[in-house]
């Protein structure tokens, strides 16, 4: 009997110690990995409060400096949430807000890069556009290998205007994604331009992270021109498409920003003298995104050179193509165009400080958000034939301009 007893008083202290281990175990394993979902967090407040004492992030947030590198410029990313594709085409109506508030405009941009973080395919890659006809169903594109810029470009302007530290988080997952799940990346539309002033921030991105934007630069294909030993620049189909051109020259700027390649900004000076010629022989025929892209890159070119001489002609392509009445047209119904020609007057306003562009920005805003905004998914789109486009580089860009916004002084 007293064996007996004996034995239970030992198989119930082993069964106690067995639970008590188990309980430990889960302990630690909680909070392991309580531990590593903060890395990503922890890594990038780490980066963010490195050497920023008593500096305010948000100071110069609006700035485009004149010398070979330019203030800290423009990018933004934000929480992910996957849990829908959002596949069902959204009922269309637009919000019409006369006067724009920043605050107004910030909440915007946010909603439309939640929806850009929607448009994704299995890898994390952007789509290209989705595409909603009349039925129900909307049909995405696949995931392709040239809009990652733009988001992240987008989602660093959102980091300027909140410091929202998920913000840097998206944009490091999105270089490497594209970095790493993209073969051959095509530079199409200001790769280099736009990633080059997002990695002057050494405030917010560490130099592993910088030196991934330089990669993602300088890997980049672009498909429609080549270079030859003069560094004179060949169209590979003709005529030259002034638009495609303008953004090459852009870009080429932002690849010497780069490379510090001396070659690199002497090919953009020699083929934006191409481009500016031919835009004068078709002057009275051009559309607003040709004379936009073309102006921008001209300003892209006064501030790496600091010759005025691109900035009086960007400033007499507005005055003589009339881009300040854009905001006022209601029937005007290119996406991109609007965009861009919204994107060159926020530059002319921030080289010139002159007002004119800031109304005009600000009209284009507006337009935007009348005539292109699904209030109810956050996204802009472009009607076309009966069906509903929502491309992701509009998107992101339109979110970038929104969160360039400032008051009329």
């Amino acid at each position: 009997m007293e064996n007996n007893n004996r034995t239970k008083i030992i198989v119930i202290a082993l069964v106690s110690i067995v639970i008590i281990l188990l309980i430990a175990i889960m302990i630690v394993s909680s909070f392991s990995q309580k531990r590593n979902s903060n890395n990503a967090k922890n890594e990038v407040i780490n980066t963010l409060q490195r050497n920023t004492a008593g500096t305010n992030n948000n100071t110069q947030l609006n700035k485009i400096s004149l010398t070979s590198a330019p203030s800290q410029s423009t990018i933004i990313p934000t929480s992910t949430n996957t849990s829908s594709l959002m596949n069902k085409r959204q009922p269309t109506q637009s919000l019409i807000i006369p006067n724009q508030t920043a605050t107004d405009n910030v909440k915007i941009a946010k909603k439309t890069l939640d929806y850009l973080n929607l448009m994704r395919d299995q890898r994390g890659v952007y789509l290209f556009e989705r595409v909603c006809p009349p039925s129900n169903q909307c049909i995405d594109s696949q995931g392709n290998n040239h809009s990652g810029p733009r988001p992240i470009w987008a989602w660093y302007k959102y980091f300027q205007k909140t410091v929202d530290i998920q913000a840097i988080i998206t944009i490091k997952n999105d270089l490497l994604i594209n970095t790493t799940k993209i073969d051959t990346v095509q530079n199409d539309f200001w790769n280099c331009n736009l990633i080059y002033y997002i990695s002057l921030d050494k405030k917010a991105f560490d130099a592993t992270t910088i030196e991934r934007m330089h990669q993602y630069c300088i890997t980049s294909v672009n498909p429609n021109f080549t270079i030859d030993v003069n560094n004179q620049t060949q169209p590979v189909n003709q005529p030259l498409d002034l638009a495609k051109a303008a953004v090459f020259i852009s870009d080429l700027v932002g690849r010497y920003g780069f490379s510090r390649n001396s070659s690199d900004l002497d090919t953009a000076k020699k083929f934006y003298q191409t481009t500016l010629a031919q835009y004068q022989t078709q002057v009275n025929t051009v559309n607003y995104e040709q004379v936009c892209t073309l102006g921008k890159a001209a300003l892209d070119l006064f501030v790496k050179t600091g010759n005025t001489a691109y900035k009086n002609t960007a400033i007499d392509m507005w005055n003589n193509q009339k881009v300040s009445a854009v905001g006022q047209k209601q029937e005007f119904s290119v996406l991109k165009a609007k965009v861009i020609c919204g994107l060159f007057a926020n530059h002319l306003s921030l080289l010139t400080d002159d007002d004119q562009y800031r109304v005009v920005k600000k009209e284009i805003i507006n337009l935007l958000l009348a005539n292109n905004y699904n209030s109810q998914d956050g996204s802009f789109f472009e009607k076309i034939n009966e069906k509903i486009y929502k491309r992701s580089t509009e998107n992101a860009l339109i979110a970038g301009l929104l969160l360039e916004f400032d008051s009329l002084k």
